[in-house]
């Protein structure tokens, strides 16, 4: 999920047609993203989803 966000998507139903989370219903999706921002890694702008800046170093950090 962290990697869909990375890649430009923003709201929930862009993150379910995501090739990299295919198949992940879109309640346990915004489940997931209510979890990814209780935990720093994003943030939500109105009906959009970003990575936030430690999500992005944990992202860069998987890359490599």
């Amino acid at each position: 999920m962290l990697s869909a966000l990375n890649s430009g998507f923003a709201s929930a139903e862009e993150l379910k047609k995501s090739p990299k989370i295919l198949g992940f219903p879109c309640s346990g999706m915004r489940g997931g993203l209510c979890e990814l921002i209780q935990a720093g890694l994003a943030n939500q702008k109105d009906d959009s989803y970003e990575l936030s800046a430690r999500g992005g170093e944990l992202v860069g950090s998987l890359s490599t």
